[in-house]
């Protein structure tokens, strides 16, 4: 199956590669939007499972 618009074939694989690698973007704009101040790299090393000190002041 093709595409019309684009003219692309779906890729399956490609799609989960990208949204896997778009994923700490997604969570970082999602949770300063409800006010929590989380980097980039704090938010990819707690999808990686890891605890990160928080010090609030």
């Amino acid at each position: 199956m093709q595409e019309r618009y684009w003219g692309m074939h779906p890729d399956k694989n490609r799609a989960l590669m990208h949204t896997k690698r778009m994923m700490p973007e997604f969570v970082c704009d999602a949770v300063n939007l409800e006010g929590l101040n989380f980097t980039i790299p704090e938010i990819q090393t707690l999808l990686e499972g890891i605890t990160v000190g928080v010090i609030i002041c």
